[in-house]
């Protein structure tokens, strides 16, 4: 429905910008799509300002050489981890993607507790390592 977001981002607040997930979590793609077209799709045609990849499942990391594949098709588009980023695999995500949407790995249990500021503090400590790391 990328014509009519467009129109209603046109309409209502043309400095909005989208964030669109490629092969949505919980959701099969038609056969014979791959996650390259699906991604150029969104971001040429469908006027995504942001590729989102996610894992299969809340708080379950993509596949790194998925997103190596979808950084390689489209390396100028902005790339997101949209589920499973955490301390331990920061970094490796990280090598494809400008950055990640976190949620269940800061929470005390499940995606519905709170937020545990202890897991958020060792998150963005991880994530400023990460950030030393990369050549600018």
């Amino acid at each position: 429905r990328a014509a009519e977001v467009a129109r209603l981002r046109a309409a209502l607040a043309p400095h909005l910008e989208v964030m669109a997930d490629v092969f949505v979590k919980h959701a099969v793609p038609p056969a014979g799509l791959t996650i390259e077209q699906a991604a150029a799709d969104l971001y040429e045609r469908g006027g995504a300002d942001t590729l989102v990849v996610s894992g299969p499942a809340t708080g379950r990391q993509p596949d790194p050489s998925v997103l190596a594949r979808v950084r390689r098709a489209l390396p100028e588009a902005p790339l997101l981890i949209g589920s499973g980023a955490n301390r331990s695999n920061l970094a490796a995500l990280l090598e494809h993607a400008d950055g990640v949407i976190v949620g269940t790995s800061i929470k005390q249990g499940s995606a519905s507790d709170p937020v545990d500021r202890r897991l958020a503090t060792d998150l963005v400590a991880a994530a400023r390592a990460v950030a030393r790391d990369i050549p600018a």
